[in-house]
């Protein structure tokens, strides 16, 4: 065989088992070759495809030409050499060939396919064959001799190849659709729908939907490209005028908002005692009572009046006097470890001085705090805010439409003088109308008075000079709880943008407006003391860690009716005292705020008096003593089981059946489970499982690791009827509260929050509170979690469990593929059902091997994991034991309030730094973004992750 015989060999292809390819005229050719090409275009498979291009070009019938030179030199070769052995053959016009899928490796580079369409009407070779250059000159030569069959004039696509292609579509499909499956989307053919009645089927979903990047881009948000399209379309010229004038439109509301203009934002602040409002340049709020009084003519039209038993007279269980003692008992080594002293006849003093002490009447023109008293309602009008609270209860309801609780709830669900959801939301809004009028008053007068105007900054002397009144659309800074209710959150925003007609809201969490209005640039522990709830939260880098939040069922009117119960203990001169009568609430808190303390020289016998004011009695001023009670009602925050001898619904709260149906909990669409946000601080102290109750240091680490490595999601509340309190101490609520922030943030970052423990609130100005807190702190700690150098133990320990981790794995991995191949070798021959039966019981019994194996091997890695831990922590305590002084304990450092103010104001103060940056323009909640979107726009315009 000569070179030029091997050198053919090697170029032209093989042909064997002919197949029938039928030569039709030019016209049918042409379009099935443009059937061909799409159908080729559109193959699933890629594997099919690479496999099929690879294929010699000259068999298929749609070959695509390349524009390289190299390729075309090449094809027009081979394309001559086998015209050359067609011409000395003469065969019929039908040519039976077959193709050879070993052709040799050195003809695959140039036999590889294009997707580039050969078109003979525009030809990209100009170094093409005499019959396609001159078709007029040889058509009647063609007439008389059919044409041998020629691979590049050829254009129909070998039978196998397409059906080759169509089985490698099937099965990649059947493989797309089985890991659409497995990730839990799966295509449905049929339906459970008649074809005839009122629904009509739902059309399937296309698949391909699933593996794009829709909604993956912050520019394919509607809710945050809408303003810069919209204005691009309406400059644009449009054909369609009804799409212009709706763009025009919608555009026009949204422009005329100034969302960099302060002077028209309105701060709201509700609380379960207060709601403070004002607009953001104020410098205070105005404080509305959180309290709406109805006349009884027009609430019993539809109502039952609810009695409520009084609890300061009732005799309490020996377990409220043995909690009493406790609190005696602290308190007497608190004081003996600061070396006061303790008189012993203190307490005789004092119950012997208020048993025979009687009250001076005080004429009404000598009362310089003479309480008007609205006891006869005129023309059945209602009451709201400083006016409610002067109205008696003979014939007026109150009612609180605000009310905080540990579920995070906005509205009060508990009250049972609301019949209806409708109920509370129109006394919202009676508040807050209420509240507007008097900003805008209180405008007014701060602009007509000369002395007030040279106080004020430039910007809010600016913001005096327009003319805002009650027809004025106002802007809105909502602040809700760290822990909240999605569906309280979002009903509240329905109000204000619907039933208020705000132009827009924005939301902010409590803790973090505490960080803006104290200033606190560094991460922070911020514990809120309130009226009814206290909550602890940790905040770092500008946002709040999710499950460092926690919410207490006890604030300052427990300490108000412990003091008061502690105050007839000590037979104080007041009889009768009823702590749900309007007048009698109003002198407990007097009472409270004029005497308690955490000052340790202020604990002794000491003389008060105070002025009783009742209506239709006379107003009386009343000499007492007291003692221990002015610390002991503060100190009971650290012991607060005693606060549910005093509650109304004692360790239980009852929430009112119908307005919880009417307002349930925020469920998820697709799984109905409950959807709201939870903290893993606030589940344990529901559960208290706090690390400060922990006495075994392994046993504390142990319990560490298993909140850190399950990592497991946090179980949100699903009922919806009455529940536990959470009554854990405030100094075991903080330290878990910083111990979980750090391990989720950074361990090392324990020193930080510990040096930055922010108070604020209406309940926190308790002189001293500070100093006791840290005190307290330093007691509970437990002592491994106070080591400066715990967090360099803790990533230590970290990296040696993942090491035993992927130890264990690969010894896992290792072993199951030697058992899965034992059980495949045990399957019996015969026949095909004995086949099936075998390999269905040797997979039954791999897996069965499987899990024991895991189980096994589980159980081994706890074991290394524990023996790990307690050699790890013998060796890190015997070094630190080593150390005498105290400086490797980390410092406890407690905030008040900066600059004295007021910590009431505190949270107020940051939503109105927060109303006065740039950062609020894109928080803001229109409502046309509402009406488009409803609550779904809260994932797009919040600081945190709604």
């Amino acid at each position: 065989m000569n070179v030029e015989e091997d050198r053919k060999k090697e170029t032209d292809p093989v042909y064997e088992d002919p197949i029938d390819i039928p030569l039709d005229n030019e016209e049918e050719e042409e379009e099935e070759e443009n059937d061909v090409n799409v159908e080729s275009n559109q193959d699933v498979n890629p594997a099919i495809t690479s496999n099929t291009s690879t294929t010699t070009t000259t068999t298929e019938q749609i070959v695509s030409i390349s524009n390289t030179a190299k390729f075309q030199t090449k094809l027009s070769k081979s394309v001559s050499n086998v015209n050359e052995d067609n011409e000395s053959n003469q065969e019929p016009a039908t040519k039976k060939i077959k193709i050879d899928n070993n052709a040799p490796s050195s003809s695959s580079s140039s036999t590889t396919t294009t997707t580039t369409n050969y078109n003979n009407s525009n030809p990209t070779n100009n170094n093409s064959s005499p019959i396609e250059n001159d078709k007029d000159k040889h058509q009647n030569k063609e007439k008389e001799n059919p044409p041998k069959y020629d691979p590049s004039k050829s254009k129909k696509v070998p039978l196998h190849l397409l059906e080759k292609r169509r089985i490698g579509r099937i099965k990649a499909a059947e493989e797309f659709a089985r890991r659409l499956k497995i990730i839990g989307i799966e295509k449905v053919e049929s339906t459970t729908l008649p074809s005839s009645g009122g629904f009509q089927p739902l059309t399937v979903i296309n698949q391909k939907n699933y593996s794009s990047d829709y909604i993956k881009k912050d520019d394919q948000i509607f809710a945050i490209r809408e303003r810069k399209s919209l204005r691009n379309n309406n400059s644009s010229n449009d054909t369609d005028k009804s799409n212009t004038s709706y763009i025009s439109e919608y555009t026009a509301r949204n422009d005329e908002i100034d969302f960099s203009n302060p002077s028209s934002t309105i701060i709201i602040q509700p609380g379960s005692d207060s709601i403070k409002i004002g607009f953001a340049l104020d410098n205070k709020p105005l404080i509305i009572p959180n309290c709406v009084a109805i006349p009884t003519t027009k609430f019993n039209e539809g109502h039952q009046r609810v009695q409520k038993t009084n609890r300061l007279q009732e005799a309490q269980p020996e377990e409220f006097y043995s909690l009493k003692d406790h609190l005696q008992s602290t308190f007497k080594q608190r004081m003996r470890y600061y070396k006061r002293k303790i008189q012993s006849n203190s307490y005789d003093q004092v119950s012997g001085f208020n048993a025979v002490t009687r009250g001076e009447p005080i004429p009404d023109q000598h009362d310089l705090g003479r309480i008007s008293w609205i006891q006869t309602p005129h023309d059945d009008e209602i009451f709201i805010g400083e006016n409610a609270l002067r109205c008696t209860n003979e014939n007026f309801i109150h009612r609180k439409p605000f009310c905080c609780s540990s579920t995070g709830t906005i509205f009060n669900i508990t009250d049972e003088n609301y019949s209806s959801i409708e109920e509370v939301y129109s006394d919202v809004t009676r508040i807050l109308k209420y509240a507007i009028r008097e900003l805008i008053a209180r405008r007014k007068e701060t602009k007509n008075n000369k002395a007030n105007m040279d106080l004020l900054t430039s910007e809010q002397t600016k913001a005096l000079d327009e003319d805002i009144n009650e027809k004025t659309i106002f802007k809105g800074v909502l602040i809700i709880p760290d822990i909240y209710e999605k569906s309280h959150v979002e009903n509240m925003i329905r109000l204000l943008l619907n039933e208020m007609s705000f132009s827009a809201v924005a939301i902010m969490q409590e803790s973090l407006a505490a960080c803006y209005g104290s200033g606190t640039g560094v991460s922070s522990c911020v514990v809120n003391v309130g009226a009814t709830k206290t909550t602890v939260a940790c905040v770092d880098d500008g946002a709040v860690v999710e499950n460092s939040c926690v919410t207490l069922d006890y604030g300052g009117d427990d300490i108000t009716r412990l003091f008061a119960k502690l105050l007839l203990m000590s037979n104080f001169p007041y009889e009768d005292w009823d702590m749900n009568n309007i007048s009698g609430w109003r002198n407990a808190e007097a009472l409270k705020k004029q005497c308690i303390t955490f000052q340790d020289i202020d604990v002794t016998t000491q003389l008060f008096n105070f002025i009783r004011r009742i209506p239709n009695e006379r107003t009386e001023k009343i000499d007492f003593k007291t003692f221990d009670e002015v610390m002991l009602a503060p100190l009971a925050l650290f012991e607060p089981q005693i606060f549910t001898y005093l509650k109304q619904n004692g360790e239980n709260v009852v929430l009112n059946k119908i307005l919880r149906q009417q307002i349930p909990i925020s469920r998820d669409l697709f799984t109905n489970l409950p959807n709201d946000l939870g903290s893993l601080t606030h589940e344990n102290c529901q559960n208290h499982t706090t690390y400060a109750d922990f006495q075994n240091d392994f046993n504390l680490i142990k319990n560490i690791l298993d909140n850190v490595l399950e990592n497991r999601e946090v179980e949100t509340s699903t009922t919806n009827h009455n529940k536990k309190l959470n009554m854990v101490p405030l100094d075991k609520a903080i330290i878990q509260s910083i111990t979980n922030a750090a391990l989720e943030v950074d361990i090392a970052k324990l020193s930080v929050f510990y040096s930055n423990i922010l108070i604020i609130g209406g309940s926190s100005s308790i002189p001293a509170f500070d100093f006791m807190l840290t005190d307290r702190i330093n007691i509970w700690r437990p002592r491994i979690l106070s080591l400066n150098s715990f967090g360099t133990f803790y990533k230590h320990l970290l990296e040696k469990i993942k090491d035993l981790e992927t130890t264990n794995k690969n010894h896992s991995t290792n072993t199951v593929p030697n058992q899965s191949s034992t059980a495949n070798n045990t399957k019996n021959e015969g026949d095909e059902d004995g086949e099936e039966e075998s390999m269905e019981s040797a997979d039954n019994e791999s897996q069965k091997d499987t899990h024991s194996i895991n189980d096994v091997s589980e159980n081994s890695l706890k074991e290394q994991i524990d023996a790990m831990v307690r050699q790890e922590l013998d060796q890190y305590l015997r070094k630190t034991e080593t150390h005498t002084s105290g400086e490797h304990y980390l410092p406890v450092t407690v905030i008040p309030a900066p600059n004295d103010r007021d910590p009431s104001l505190i949270l107020w103060k940051g939503a109105a730094v927060l109303a006065q940056i740039k950062l609020i323009e894109e928080l803001y909640i229109t409502s046309t973004d509402w009406d488009v979107h409803g609550s779904r726009i809260l994932q797009h315009k919040c600081l945190f992750a709604y």
